[in-house]
């Protein structure tokens, strides 16, 4: 089928014309100048009609009716008066003389100025429907964002508890298991409640008469607080009501549904684990931008550091990273992280990353040839590593700065570099993994944790994030926070790591709610 469409100069036009003029605005009154004078111009290109002046008074009715639907009242005005002027100084007989001499004068300047005034009032019923509507898709678009956040959070959670209840259930002690499974009750009893509370706005949506009677609101905003306690936890609540407000006229039951709704809807914070394997913070970066800003958190906070510094420091790693690059390139979604990579990891470009690579391979050869186990690569601390971690996070923080969220990047506490006086069982826990004695990596650590806190903090801030170093948030803890792989951290742990970044999280909120 044949559609015909308009041309892209007409749709320009009038997008320009709609731009320029505003009701009431300069553009406007040209705007009826202008009519006005074309209006004039079609009366004088036809020619004198021997006093019939039905064709310029359609003429200067178009004029006005333009100016009236695009300007309002006042330039639509001005249009009726410059047509009656025209017509009778141009049209009327005798011509070229401002003296009403014909009936038919008045009745055009009438006619002109109803139509100002009809056009006037379906304009400002126009406008009263547009802004209906447009309260209505905004409030709509909000339940609809609202519900998909608190939709989604616990969803993810419930997600990643599962994933780790399955993939690493061997790993898990049976704390930590009772955690996560009491973690998915608790987040499957919150998406109960979501439904529900998406359910009851629904239904206020489409319209309840409200059975107002006399109450003191505090009765009702007590009520309220006494039931959502166990959901605020220890967020303080500050409640004061005084003894001598008067009794008003509200709808109980609603005012309770809006009242839990404020309280039970905390901030959104999304934690991007780095002491996950295989996170690293150029595959947080991606994953932050490809999937959490999504969820529309008030805060992100990155925690990373672990398989920076010891896949980082693997001579094979590049190989890594160009075959993430590649992926991230045929994603497309995110075109500034491949950007990133070559300016940081691969200045001079996958040349000279070959060349390495050859050599490698061909070391390799050599001592497969002579029947020899050739000498285990050697860890180092790789500046172009180093540059790529700062280079990361400070996109995340660009990321999350120019879609609303906060940005917290923090440096994760390590057995390596932290002066924790560990318990027996994470003494046990290290001597039975031998995990910190892996190519000597454990001094590496400490080198590296100095140079990307040297790095990274400054491009994280430079992009309004928050860089902070909790390489040392056990050292006072006696107890048992590193895990029995003495690299992920015990429910102890994780609970240190939560009061060292409430804080932090804490202040960006309070940040955020003052502009």
């Amino acid at each position: 089928m044949l559609r015909l469409a308009p041309s892209s100069s007409t749709w320009h036009f009038r997008r320009y014309l709609l731009g320029a003029v505003r009701p009431g605005s300069p553009g406007a009154y040209a705007l009826a100048f202008l009519s006005s004078a074309a209006a004039l111009g079609i009366v004088l290109g036809i020619g004198p009609s021997d006093g019939d002046d039905s064709v310029a008074g359609l003429a200067f009715l178009a004029a006005v009716a333009l100016s009236g639907w695009y300007g309002d009242l006042g330039p639509a005005l001005v249009a009726a008066a410059l047509g009656a002027l025209a017509i009778d100084y141009f049209v009327e007989t005798p011509r070229y003389t401002l003296e009403v001499t014909s009936q038919s004068t008045w009745t055009d300047l009438l006619s002109f100025l109803l139509v100002a005034l009809v056009v006037r009032s379906l304009n400002a019923r126009l406008r009263a429907e547009r802004d209906r509507t447009e309260a209505a898709l905004e409030s709509r678009d909000d339940l609809v964002d609202t519900v998909s956040h608190e939709l989604r959070t616990p969803l993810t959670t419930i997600k990643t508890s599962l994933y780790s209840l399955r993939h690493r259930a061997q790993q898990l002690s049976s704390v930590n298991r009772d955690g996560l499974l009491l973690t998915i009750e608790t987040q499957t009893d919150r998406l109960t409640h979501v439904v529900t509370e998406a359910l009851a706005l629904q239904r206020l949506e489409n319209g309840v008469t409200p059975h107002a009677e006399w109450m003191a609101p505090g009765e009702v905003a007590s009520a309220v607080l006494d039931r959502c306690g166990p959901a605020l936890g220890t967020r303080p609540v500050h409640f004061a009501v005084t003894d001598d407000l008067p009794l008003v006229r509200i709808d109980p039951g609603l005012l309770d549904q809006a009242l839990t709704v404020l309280l039970e809807v905390g901030p959104n914070v999304q934690v991007v684990n780095g002491g996950v394997p295989g996170y690293v913070a150029l595959r947080e970066v991606a994953f932050v931008c490809s999937d959490v800003l999504d969820l529309q958190p008030d805060v992100v906070v990155d925690l990373d550091g672990l398989n920076d510094i010891y896949y980082g420091t693997l001579e094979e790693w590049p190989a890594q990273i160009a075959a993430d690059q590649l992926g991230m390139l045929a994603d497309g979604r995110c075109p500034e992280i491949p950007a990133m990579i070559d300016s940081t990891t691969f200045p001079h470009g996958l040349l000279e990353y070959h060349a390495q690579m050859l050599y490698r391979d061909a070391r390799l050869a050599l001592f497969h040839q002579l029947h020899a186990a050739p000498p285990p690569a050697p860890r180092m601390v790789s500046e172009r590593i180093i540059a790529l971690h700062a280079g990361s996070l400070g996109l995340l923080a660009r990321y999350g700065r120019e879609r609303g969220s906060a940005v917290i990047a923090a440096l994760q506490p390590l057995v390596a570099v932290g002066n924790k006086l560990l318990s027996p069982n994470e003494v046990d826990s290290i001597e039975h993994e031998g995990y910190w004695d892996v190519g000597g990596w454990a001094e590496l650590a400490k080198v590296m944790y100095s140079r990307l806190w040297a790095t990274t903090g400054p491009a994280v801030e430079a992009e309004g994030g928050t860089f902070v170093n909790l390489s040392g948030a056990f050292d006072t803890e006696s107890g048992t926070t590193y895990a029995e792989d003495a690299v992920h951290y015990t429910a102890l742990g994780q609970r240190r790591l939560a009061e060292a970044l409430a804080p932090l999280v804490k202040h960006r909120l309070l940040r955020a709610s003052r502009g």
